[in-house]
């Protein structure tokens, strides 16, 4: 199942068009009781909801550079792909910023590129794979939504643009911290399920501070304009 619902508010709406990270809930958490809660017999051991797939464009849409020409903007799209509890797909040409319009103009000829890797959109993907492969968390894990701002990246104030979710599998969590907003930095004092004092590491290098959860289990977030930060437990030792 192609999950629609989170490209219609999630992407659509909340990062190219700006609407409040709020209207995003039903898509990440509310959907999920529409599906049968048991995997299928005989099927690939997940629940239909773990096995839906997600995705930011397709052959029949607009591509993410034709419906807002801003790298940062699809790029924090295919953050969400990556990092919600789906399985993520990437339509072939959106890693090298293809700006197709729509049903045919959205499926252009790609042999006549090289196929090259240099592509800034090609190397975050690279990265989100890469992370996503070696994380459990964000393969397999459960999705709770932390905070979603009420406030619109249309106007200004406090975690204006902000949403933020984790997935927890076994011992391990992930913080995804996504700022919508493409003026304003998105700053606020996020619940989390992290223990009290646990030292938290940028994975996607955004970010070179280090969070400490403080005794109440919270962090207090700043995420620049159009972007992510995907935190995660730095181990005892690491530098």
């Amino acid at each position: 199942v192609f999950d629609f619902s989170l490209k219609w508010e999630l992407i659509d709406g909340f990062i190219l068009d700006g609407k409040a990270a709020s209207t995003t809930v039903s898509a990440l958490e509310t959907q999920r009781g529409l599906y049968p809660s048991a995997p299928q017999p005989g099927g690939v051991g997940l629940t239909p909801w773990q096995a839906r797939v997600s995705f930011a464009d397709n052959h029949d849409l607009k591509r993410l550079r034709g419906e807002l020409d801003d790298a940062n903007a699809a790029e924090l799209a295919l953050t969400v792909v990556f990092t919600v509890d789906a399985i993520p797909a990437v339509y072939y040409g959106t890693e090298q910023g293809f700006f197709g319009g729509g049903d045919h103009a959205s499926r252009e000829v790609m042999w006549t590129t090289g196929f090259p890797t240099t592509h800034r959109t090609y190397r975050h993907i690279h990265k989100l794979a890469a992370l996503r492969r070696t994380t459990q968390a964000l393969r397999r894990g459960t999705l709770i939504s932390r905070y979603a701002s009420k406030i619109s990246a249309r106007e200004t104030g406090p975690g204006a643009g902000l949403l933020c979710y984790e997935r927890v599998s076994g011992q391990q969590r992930v913080l995804v911290a996504i700022n919508g907003h493409p003026l304003q930095v998105a700053v606020a004092t996020v619940q989390t399920g992290f223990a009290p004092g646990t030292r938290l590491r940028d994975a996607l290098g955004v970010s070179s501070a280090e969070l400490t959860v403080d005794p109440a289990g919270r962090v207090s977030l700043a995420v620049a304009q159009r972007k992510a930060q995907i935190w995660l437990a730095r181990l005892a030792g690491a530098l």
